[in-house]
């Protein structure tokens, strides 16, 4: 009897080993899958900003997307308005609004669509590569050269006023203005096609087809595209604007010396105040296209001879500043209109006639009268007549 009783307690204590065991096996292993799937979850939610840089362009970019194209057709509806045809420099500001609404379709949906989808729609085929990378360098360095031929117009308009400047002030017409426009399309596409011709898919990525491409494009184009995009832009654009304002401050001073006080005084008067609404809008303009364009082609400089031979560290570093000055740029290209609106008062009513008409969008209008007159009086406010 008492052997069975031993034996029974045997099993008994046996038996809650076993349970034991087996319950905190089990728990243990449950614990641990759920510490082991919990960082998965977490790194999938979380794997669009696995850096700084992606964060930046997964946020940023598609905000500078929008907030440019809204401002864009904003800025081609206001100049349909002023009948932007019968006018150079207005036939300019409807060209750059396109080719500034290329720049973002081109350039931040990339960053965007790669940022958050791990895919680069350049790596897509031989002709994506190409024709992405010809078509981003030529809009940017078209938007900068149509600034400069505005600035160029404003300059003959307002400074070369003396009757010896009679036959170039006659050159400034829509016809040769559209000339100039398409000479400068095809200098600018001859020294980007090249891109057609020196890059591809290599390795299932867009890039250079041989090594000497790759030296050029890294230590000789940069240089280019600097003195192009940047330098020779900026400065032209500096110096007229900087005559514009001295010419403006004469006629000012002129103005008060004088004694007169018939109305060809005040007309004159309101032909200064136009030009000066210009002048300062064309100022706003270069001064943040230089502030904004010059970081990332320095940086790029910088990029090429310190990236190859950069630790893992120095080379987060170097895409953080990547990604803070490029989207820096393409602000340039979304702001336009809203400089447009800042400094000129037309700009601004403009824009508050459109906030009333978004509830009567479908009431036709009565009578054009109201919108002739609004036409006019806005198109004195450029200053060109």
């Amino acid at each position: 009897m008492t052997t069975s009783m031993a034996t029974f307690s045997t099993v008994i204590t046996q038996t809650n080993i076993s349970m034991d065991i087996n319950i905190s096996t089990t728990g243990l292993m449950s614990f641990e899958r759920n510490i082991t799937t919990v960082p998965s979850v977490e790194t999938d939610s979380f794997r669009v900003c696995g850096t700084p840089d992606s964060c930046l362009w997964t946020v940023l970019s598609p905000l500078i997307f929008f907030i440019g194209i809204f401002g864009n057709i904003l800025n081609v509806y206001v100049l349909k308005r002023l009948k932007f045809y019968e006018n150079a420099t207005l036939i300019l500001l409807f060209v750059l609004a396109f080719v500034d609404m290329t720049v973002l379709c081109v350039g931040p949906t990339r960053y965007w669509i790669k940022s958050t989808f791990d895919v680069d729609i350049r790596d897509v085929s031989g002709f994506s590569c190409k024709f992405h990378l010809f078509l981003i360098y030529f809009s940017m360095h078209m938007s900068s050269w149509i600034l400069v031929q505005v600035t160029c117009v404003r300059f003959i308009k307002t400074v070369l006023l003396d009757n010896r400047f009679t036959t170039i002030r006659k050159l400034v017409t829509i016809r040769n203005s559209i000339i100039i426009l398409v000479i400068i399309s095809a200098c600018l596409t001859a020294l980007d096609f090249h891109y057609f011709f020196t890059n591809g898919i290599l390795d299932g990525e867009c890039n250079s087809l041989a090594d000497d491409i790759y030296a050029f494009e890294e230590f000789v184009f940069t240089y280019v595209d600097l003195v192009v995009l940047v330098i020779i832009p900026g400065v032209i654009m500096i110096v007229l604007n900087i005559l514009i304002i001295r010419q403006i401050q004469k006629l000012r001073c002129n103005k008060r010396l004088s004694t007169g006080s018939d109305g060809s005084n005040r007309m004159s008067q309101k032909g200064q105040q136009s030009v000066s609404k210009m002048t300062k809008m064309l100022v706003f303009t270069t001064f943040y296209f230089v502030a904004a364009s010059l970081p990332i082609c320095i940086y790029y400089i910088v990029d090429s001879y310190v990236r190859p031979d950069a630790s893992s560290d120095v080379e987060q570093s170097l895409d953080l500043a990547w990604a803070i000055v490029y989207l820096i740029q393409f602000t340039h290209f979304a702001s336009n209109f809203y400089f447009y609106t800042a400094t000129n008062k037309r700009f601004r009513t403009e824009l508050g006639k459109i906030g009333r008409r978004v509830g009567k969008v479908f009431i036709p209008v009565q009578s054009s009268e109201p919108s002739n007159s609004a036409d006019s009086h806005l198109r004195s406010a450029t200053g060109d007549s």
